[in-house]
């Protein structure tokens, strides 16, 4: 289950969206990618405009494993570097 965060808490994900739009793509564009991605290295992963949204929102603030991999395959960068945050290192916040 996704790390979700309450709307007081949020704190929107300016990295992930700067990558997104350095890389000229809507949010729907980047979701397509995401699943092209994924089904190259062999993944079935449902993405989508809503989820990418949700991302850069803050509302999930550490993907799923699976998703994590394809962002990395995706951007050249590991998920920490793409803005979202671990939940041990929320705690220790």
């Amino acid at each position: 289950m996704p790390d979700t965060t309450t709307a007081a808490a949020r704190t929107p994900n300016l990295v992930l969206r700067s990558i997104r739009h350095q890389m000229c793509l809507s949010q729907a564009e980047f979701a397509e990618e995401i699943v092209r991605v994924a089904r190259e290295m062999g993944l079935s992963l449902a993405c989508d405009e809503k989820r990418v949204g949700r991302w850069e929102r803050g509302e999930v603030r550490w993907p799923q494993p699976a998703y994590r991999r394809v962002l990395k395959a995706l951007t050249g960068r590991p998920a920490q570097e793409l803005g979202f945050v671990p939940p041990y290192e929320e705690t220790l916040a």
